[in-house]
């Protein structure tokens, strides 16, 4: 597995919303994975699918938290979960999860927060966001920064969260998007002004989620402006 450093494709499929600067790996309990939400509860995912226009839980793939687990987040068809300063992979194949122990990844000391986006792994730290990549097979890989793709933040960011090839970050209540091409970072996506009192924020499929009243709406941007999705409607 190796990391397209030019021309990230912008695809937006799940993701995960890292805490504000001013916290620490602040949790969270809902996320995007493959096109599915999923809910942490009692140190246990479950994880809904839409069909038509209501949503239900995918029977048979609860996945386990450990005990003390820091945060979650969608990577490559993996959960991310992290633990004591480590992040461990996930994968779900012949009807249960398995840890891919090959793929732990050591997180740096002082970090605030870690989110993944495409075939990289971004970790906050100091107003800074540096991305990490995966070179190499399971039996012989390992994980490098990309230092020219460091990004430093607006002052002032409440958030971010990562949309495969592209991210987003939170700032007077506005989203703005960042994509990379050629090892420069310039905007993408029209921003998206959040609605007053939401809680949290994440994409999947095409869509940003907004958590506000413990419920979750959704939100697409397809050639124009930002509208809501309102038939994809998820209470928490």
């Amino acid at each position: 597995m190796k990391i397209l450093k030019k021309g990230l494709a912008l695809i937006l499929v799940g993701s995960f919303c890292v805490s504000c600067s001013t916290q620490t790996n602040k949790r969270k309990d809902i996320f995007g994975f493959m096109g599915t939400v999923g809910v942490v509860s009692h140190n246990k995912v479950q994880f809904y699918q839409n069909e038509g226009s209501s949503w239900s839980v995918i029977p048979n793939l609860d996945l386990a938290l450990p005990k003390g687990y820091q945060n979650i987040f969608w990577f490559m068809g993996t959960v991310g979960v992290v633990s004591h300063n480590k992040v461990q992979f996930y994968q779900y194949e012949g009807g249960s999860w398995s840890v891919i122990p090959e793929l732990d990844f050591e997180l740096p000391n002082g970090y605030q927060n870690v989110f993944g986006m495409m075939e990289a792994v971004g970790v906050v730290s100091h107003n800074k966001i540096q991305f990490y990549q995966y070179y190499g097979d399971y039996s012989h890989g390992s994980w490098s920064v990309i230092p020219e793709l460091d990004f430093e933040l607006p002052n002032g960011y409440r958030d971010v969260f990562g949309i495969m090839g592209t991210f987003g970050v939170i700032s007077d209540n506005k989203v703005r998007f960042y994509q990379n091409y050629e090892n420069s970072w310039s905007i993408s996506l029209l921003d998206f002004d959040l609605p007053d009192g939401y809680q949290n924020v994440f994409g999947i499929m095409g869509a940003i989620g907004v958590i506000f009243n413990n419920k979750v709406r959704f939100y697409q941007n397809y050639k124009g402006p930002w509208s809501v999705i309102p038939e994809f409607d998820f209470d928490k």
